[in-house]
């Protein structure tokens, strides 16, 4: 795909044809003398050239992998690779890298990634769309735009595991500025990451020691991880709701709280590599809050400015524990109401190590 866009002029074999194409029309071999050429169409191909215009480059990078993803790779582990230089331009672009297939200041948009039948691909973490095979389908449009969604609807500090055995920041703006020799960003108490972080606030729950950012723990050795590279580490919500089935066949359930209500759905991932009736439906499953859907109401209906977390909806990841470590199986969203009917002694403020 890289070679597709990034080549001005290209000729394709295909079958008994060939064609030419340029960015601005298309030449059949059979209409070499024609002074007027096709104009190429607006089709999959020309769409992904567009998004290389980087126009909306949060949005096109979105675009440019759910059409990506559509791909068979000969070798599972290029996934990363193959998109090296689509990525190298689009992390020139944005200012920021990109990390295991996610633009490190757009984190919690990216990790929202939704699939058909999505399969592990392994060597990958969970948490990245490169960790799974299959198609995805379009990120999450927030009505405002992407930035101003990351500044009012999201609250997690998110650490990842470096090769020195330590956890830093997936991005650090001050620690970026100094590294490249620019000006020092002025740094407050209330910043940590790329954003201001006011921690979680949902009126009617209380945490025992708040919900407020928070460094990551050494609870987990490192010496009990498989590799010491790639793992997340951060707070946030946790619940537990049961997952019932609404459609196995394409991957929907249903959550229900403990009054047996339902409150949200999800679209569960590797479905074809798990017994989900032993692993999923047979009980309460946990899922961690990501942040908040956008377009959600005020909270009874006054428009006030709101603090993090005081939502309609959010975002929620199933989580699958091995030990101490936790990994995705699906994503969806729960509605506010169901924060308080949670099993297992209702919501609480967790640290989460996800691979």
């Amino acid at each position: 795909m890289q070679e597709h866009l990034f080549s001005r002029r290209i000729l394709y074999f295909i079958d008994d044809t060939v064609f030419f194409r340029c960015r601005e029309a298309e030449h059949l071999e059979s209409c070499h003398d024609d002074d007027n050429p096709k104009k190429a169409l607006s089709n999959m191909s020309t769409r992904i050239m567009e998004a290389m215009e980087m126009e909306s480059p949060l949005e096109d990078f979105g675009d440019i992998l759910m059409y990506y993803s559509r791909r068979s790779l000969t070798m599972e582990s290029d996934a990363l690779s193959a998109m090296e230089g689509i990525s190298q331009q689009f992390a020139s672009k944005l200012g920021y890298e990109i990390s295991v297939g996610l633009p490190v200041g757009a984190w919690d948009h990216f990790i929202l990634f939704s699939g058909r039948n999505l399969r592990r691909r392994p060597g990958f973490p969970s948490y990245s769309w490169a960790g799974w095979k299959g198609s995805l389908c379009p990120f999450p449009s927030p009505d405002d735009s992407i930035p101003n969604w990351l500044d009012t609807h999201t609250w997690i500090v998110w650490y990842i595991a470096d090769g020195d055995r330590s956890y830093s920041l997936v991005w650090d703006p001050f620690e970026w500025a100094r590294k490249n020799s620019m000006r020092p960003l002025k740094r407050d108490a209330f910043h940590q990451g790329y954003r201001e972080r006011v921690g979680f606030c949902c009126p009617g729950l209380e945490f025992e020691h708040g919900a407020r950012p928070i460094l990551p723990t050494q609870s987990t050795p490192f010496v009990s991880l498989p590799h010491c590279s790639g793992f997340l580490r951060f707070w946030t919500v946790s619940i537990f709701m049961q997952v019932k089935d609404t459609g196995l066949h394409y991957g929907k359930a249903a959550l229900f709280g403990v009054d047996g209500k339902q409150y949200g759905a999800i679209e569960l991932d590797g479905l074809d590599e798990c017994n989900v009736e032993a692993s999923v439906l047979s009980g309460p499953s946990e899922l961690i809050l990501l942040s908040g859907v956008s377009g959600d109401r005020p909270y009874e209906g006054v428009a006030l400015p709101k603090p993090a977390g005081d939502h309609a909806e959010y975002h929620v990841m199933l989580l699958e524990w091995d030990e101490e470590i936790a990994e995705r199986r699906g994503i969806g969203k729960l509605r506010r109401e169901g924060l308080a009917k949670s099993y297992n002694h209702g919501p609480a403020w967790k640290e989460i190590t996800l691979a």
